[in-house]
């Protein structure tokens, strides 16, 4: 290691510093990919390391200024368990191949473990502490989880905001009792509240750890694994107070009946009041929201055109035509032949509709369906889907893909999407963009789209922007985007991807299969 002085004496090289190094690296690389990492207040760090080694000379060789800026930067870090129990990220005694340093690591160590977390740690940077100057060797590692920014912020604004999501989730638990999260989360859960969907997973979530506060070993421990969940909690679950969630509690805990509560988390759940502004954006309200916009570099973003089915991604679409000619026939095959002549006809029975959930259509029709058509409800959950209009713009979503979707509220009539019948063909089945991927964000509730033939938006106004699906970093600014969407106009394409929506409220939707057994109808009637 590099010394302060040219005359400090250099220890023989036997000491297995580098071997160390070697273990640190590989033991934080397994915890990383367990944890998130945080910040604690652990103090004198490097002066218990240096005064930790027998002789005047030992601790010279050690006083390094490469490695005390490691340790003064990244030395305190700490993983969290399940339990609450903290676990230095560098510094454990066995980790040492011989007893050099063992006194060292375990003064550090021991100074770590009674230590207090107070952050969630995150670094852009490609190596923490710098490994070799000249021919010196020095603590450093090289992290697979670099920070990298999705909505503008730094490593450090994004540290700041875990401050206060901490803070925010600390202070409602307080707050509220335990009895009536349950009974809201109950509530909720019983989906007799509308768009309760939208809730529901952060209310889980907040019984979820304030549930730990009464099964956790010791206040210390709460507080650490509660450092825990807010780190990996999915954005806009750590603002309980300020949510609708909050609302819902403070009205529970004033006493008010379920009648009054139910009224008025109806009133404030409709899709043209929830989270949506009241009014035009200030001034300063929208230069606030253009410097934002470029700070995030997203401004391409906000151009939107009208999806196509390529840009989705389908669970099921129409048998292809060679196939279906294949299994059913080539240019003589509306011939009878000898074989044909000589069947015995077989009366054809007239089946009732069958009536099954969507969850077990798709399980056990969907898979043998060659053709699906959809009886056009009178007013009905037609939508639309939009995506990016620059097929590289940075995502503004909160979940992985460019693509979002809208309907009207109080549904719509089929002559707005063009579609003049009383059925139509289904030229694929896909779910919303919000549950696409391996990770599905439930919370935006759960829909399956028919895709209609020759369905399109006769009266699309505006962009379809809406603030509840876009990132936590742009609510601060949802008025402008707001006006931004109404006043926008979202371009046209040849064959937009429009269809009707099923979802959890169940709205009765009946379909006709034909398979390779023949026709079926059948009444979907809920989710499953």
């Amino acid at each position: 290691m590099e010394t302060q002085t040219s005359t400090t004496p250099r220890l023989p090289d036997n000491t297995g510093f580098d071997e160390l190094l070697s273990r640190i690296q590989v033991r934080f690389d397994e915890l990383a990919k367990l944890y998130p990492l945080f910040t604690t207040n652990a103090k004198d760090l490097f002066k218990k390391y240096v005064t930790a080694f027998p002789t005047h000379e030992d601790s010279q060789y050690h006083n390094c200024n490469a490695c005390k800026d490691f340790i003064r930067v990244y030395g305190g870090l700490v993983f969290i368990n399940e339990d609450g129990e903290l676990i230095p990220a560098f510094f454990n005694p066995f980790e040492t191949p011989s007893v050099h340093y063992g006194k060292a690591l375990q003064m550090m160590k021991e100074e770590i473990l009674d230590s207090t977390v107070n952050g969630v740690f995150y670094s852009s940077e490609l190596e923490w502490g710098k490994a070799i100057t000249g021919e010196w060797t020095h603590f450093a590692v090289r992290p697979n989880n670099v920070y990298k920014s999705t909505d503008g912020c730094t490593a450090s604004q994004a540290m700041a905001e875990k401050k206060e999501d901490f803070k925010n989730v600390h202070t409602a638990i307080l707050q509220f009792k335990l009895e009536s999260i349950r009974e809201v989360v109950h509530v909720l859960q019983s989906e007799t509240l509308y768009r309760s969907e939208k809730l529901i997973g952060a209310a889980e979530w907040l019984l979820k750890v304030a549930t730990l506060k009464r099964t956790m070993k010791s206040g210390r421990a709460f507080r650490h694994r509660l450092w825990l969940e807010v780190a990996k909690a999915p954005a806009g679950f750590c603002h309980p107070k300020s949510s609708m969630f909050g609302t819902f509690l403070e009205d529970l805990e004033a006493g008010h009946s379920y009648q009054i509560v139910k009224s008025r988390f109806d009133a404030k759940m409709k899709p043209d009041v929830y989270q949506r502004p009241q009014a035009a954006p200030a001034a300063q309200t929208i230069s606030k929201a253009e410097k934002l916009v470029a700070d995030m570099g997203i401004e391409s973003a906000f151009k939107r055109r009208f999806a196509t089915v390529e840009d989705l991604q389908l669970i099921w679409e129409p048998m292809p035509a060679a196939i279906n000619k294949k299994m059913g026939g080539g240019l003589f095959s509306h011939l009878k032949s000898k074989e044909d002549a000589e069947k015995i006809d077989v009366t054809k029975l007239d089946i009732p509709s069958v009536v099954m959930t969507w969850v077990r259509f798709r399980d056990t029709v969907l898979p043998k369906a060659r053709e699906i058509t959809v009886n056009l409800p009178g007013v009905g959950n037609f939508g639309a889907f939009v995506t990016a209009a620059d097929p590289t713009a940075p995502l503004i979503f909160q979940w992985d893909n460019p693509v979002s979707w809208y309907v009207y509220m109080n549904g719509s009539s089929p002559k707005h999407w063009n579609l003049p019948g009383r059925t139509a063909r289904v030229t694929g089945l896909t779910y919303q963009p919000s549950m696409w991927g391996e990770k599905p964000l439930t919370h935006h509730g759960e829909s399956v789209f028919f895709l209609l033939e020759g369905a399109k938006d006769n009266r699309a106004k505006g962009l379809a922007l809406f603030p509840e699906i876009l990132k936590s970093k742009l609510h601060g600014v949802r008025s402008v985007v707001e006006a931004f969407s109404k006043a926008g106009t979202i371009e046209e394409v040849e064959k937009p991807a429009c269809g009707l929506r099923f979802d959890r409220n169940g709205v009765r939707t009946i379909v006709t299969v034909e398979s390779e057994m023949g026709l079926n109808t059948y009444t979907l009637d809920r989710w499953e």
